[in-house]
């Protein structure tokens, strides 16, 4: 579970990332420099690839914590007879 939260970490640091760039390229100042506003878009839609893929990984993570729960609930070794 480890290696989960620090892939987690690393796409929790590109979301400041992916937001910042969502501001950037709405600066009249960034606009006009075509350049930058170039290079900020592609950032911006390569950082928007990874925020969908984010939120799908969380996704699998919490279908995966239910499903084990789940079963867990459902384990008859769980289960006590009464005897």
């Amino acid at each position: 579970m480890a290696e989960n939260n620090t892939l987690l970490e690393k796409l929790d640091g590109l979301v400041a990332r992916f937001e910042e760039v969502s501001t950037l390229i709405t600066d009249p100042n960034v606009i006009s420099d075509q350049k930058r506003y170039v290079k900020l878009t592609k950032e911006y839609k390569e950082l928007g690839d990874l925020m969908t893929a984010r939120k799908e990984y969380l996704q699998c993570l919490n279908g995966l914590e239910e499903a084990k729960m789940m079963m867990s609930e459902n384990d008859p070794r769980d289960e006590r007879n009464g005897s």
